[in-house]
């Protein structure tokens, strides 16, 4: 999800829920009767007071207050990127789906939450039934919320907001031998965004704890064992810059460090794990009206003890490559090359997916996906294998 830097610019945030048939028929401040519940939309109001072009971002990280309890939510631009020029503001409207326990009676609030904190609370009404008088809208001025000491002890600030996902998310089939390869990963603030020590010392909100687990599972064998699991958890710092490429404009350059250790979790000889320091820039640029691309390149070193794995580096390298393409309609392409640069060796993997429409899957947000793999190192134990596997099945909302 691509973020606007916290100090250039400020969500004034006027929002409704609607069906999507009634989109076209927002009235900012009531909701029309007959809305049933469903996906609603949310109309934001975004005024960038920076002296560089920003973009909108394409996904952001929300959470629905309702009596006490905060239900985690991704709000979906709908239509195309917009870019908001210096001193202007853009109303885009946002879509998510709303949780069952929600779709009845009393008011709830949305907050912005993650690596955007919000600078506005809302208040808005559930979706109403037919025959039901219109419910006004009260948006909570930013002068008027609660001090960053009362949040972090509110209910709503108890750390539970601050889980994210973090790398793909899958379960995928192959064939030739018959195999499955699941992976989980999620990332965690280590300083609540919201808190008085994130207030005073904003460059805190960057400080995470990553994890990624990945799980091969051998079915073409008698008991069908895990053939090979991976751990890889990590310590980062994740640095949003406010500096927009000046040519390109809905741009953004990021910088991401941190210390990540890998490790199969076997003795030995069976055993293999290692230790890296990275460092990872990144950047986003839009491509036409319906496309945006992210390069992040890599490079790390090796450090601690590799007696399970002394020759790791002529397989993986010191450096990597990820290049995604997304489209406005969820289609992702993702391609990942690690270890080619004076090695002569390495791996290329690269994974498409695309949400599914519609039905009872559609409902479940879920995601087609495949992957490919070619190269060194499908998994941790063969880091010095060369394989080539080709696998189907279904991911998660990245």
């Amino acid at each position: 999800m691509n973020s606007f830097p916290s100090l250039a610019v400020r969500a004034f945030l006027l929002c409704l829920f609607a069906a999507p048939s009634l989109a076209t028929e927002i009235i900012i401040g009531s909701v029309q009767p007959g809305v049933e519940p469903g996906t609603p939309e949310i109309g934001l109001v975004f005024l960038n007071d920076s002296a560089q072009p920003l973009a909108l971002p394409q996904r952001l990280d929300a959470a629905i207050v309702k009596d006490g309890q905060s239900t985690p939510v991704v709000l979906d631009l709908l239509g195309s990127p917009q870019t908001i020029a210096p001193g202007a503001f853009a109303k885009p409207v946002y879509r998510f789906a709303l949780p069952d326990r929600l779709s009845t009676g009393g008011p709830v609030r949305i907050e912005l939450v993650g690596d955007m904190p919000a600078s506005a609370a809302v208040i808005l009404p559930t979706p109403m039934v037919p025959e039901a008088p219109p419910v006004e809208l009260a948006a909570v001025p930013p002068d008027s919320r609660p001090e960053p000491d009362a949040l972090q002890d509110s209910p709503q600030a108890d750390g539970a907001l601050n889980f994210s996902t973090y790398r793909l998310m899958y379960a995928l089939l192959g064939t030739s031998p018959l195999n499955a390869k699941l992976q989980f990963s999620f990332k965690y603030a280590l300083v609540d965004p919201d808190s008085g020590t994130a207030s005073r010392l904003s460059f805190l909100r960057g400080i995470y704890f990553g994890y990624t687990q990945t799980m091969f599972w051998d079915l073409g064998v008698e008991s069908s064992p895990f053939r090979s699991i991976d751990f890889q958890p990590e310590l980062f710092y994740r640095y949003r810059s406010d500096l927009a490429l000046a040519s390109l404009q809905g741009s953004d350059v990021n910088v991401q460090a941190g210390v990540k250790h890998y490790s199969n979790g076997r003795e030995e000889p069976f055993s293999r794990s290692f230790n890296t320091v990275y460092l990872e820039p990144s950047v986003s640029v839009p491509i036409g009206d319906s496309f945006r691309l992210t390069a992040a390149p890599r490079a790390f070193i090796y450090f601690g003890d590799l007696e399970d794995n002394p020759d790791i580096d002529e397989f993986r390298g010191h450096s990597g490559l990820r290049l995604t393409l997304v489209r406005d309609d969820g289609a992702r392409l993702e391609t990942a090359a690690l270890g080619f640069i004076g090695t002569g060796r390495g791996s290329v993997q690269t994974d498409l997916s695309y949400p599914i429409k519609g039905g009872f899957l559609g409902d479940l947000n879920l995601r087609l996906h495949g992957q490919l793999f070619a190269g060194y190192g499908d998994n941790l134990f063969e880091y010095d294998r060369k394989s080539t596997r080709l696998r189907f099945g279904i991911s998660l909302v990245p």
